[in-house]
């Protein structure tokens, strides 16, 4: 979602309809996705060490500076590619709580590779 987001506004030879597709996923993606994904965090306990204590999200970036792909295509069915992989992760996930909200978000994230695959160029 932050390289699609980063790619909107480094104006990267994306077409208007391009960067609106860009856009509206990566929102979609912040809803969707990340929003689910941390509330369900966020309720769930460290762990029996630490009673009465939650988890959370950790917002580390572990991206080096340099994640904004060069090329329009390649950019885009890695983009695509991605979130198909991360979909059939989460797919594989069966947590002893919160199962309806990681098949949620798994929806989520491929209804986003299907987006984005829609708009990749043909060679």
């Amino acid at each position: 979602m932050l390289q699609m987001i980063a790619r909107y506004f480094a104006f990267g030879h994306e077409t208007s309809k391009q960067r609106q597709v860009l856009a509206h996923t990566a929102v979609d993606l912040m809803f969707g996705a990340i929003k689910p994904l941390g509330l369900l965090l966020a309720a769930l306990p460290v762990g029996p060490d630490h009673p009465g204590v939650t988890a959370g999200a950790s917002f580390q970036l572990p991206y080096r500076a340099s994640f904004l792909l060069p090329h329009r295509r390649s950019a885009w069915l890695r983009f695509a590619e991605r979130l198909d992989e991360l979909a059939g992760f989460a797919d594989g996930l069966l947590p002893p709580v919160g199962a309806d909200e990681v098949m949620a978000v798994a929806g989520a994230l491929r209804r986003a590779a299907v987006t984005m695959t829609a708009h990749i160029e043909t060679v």
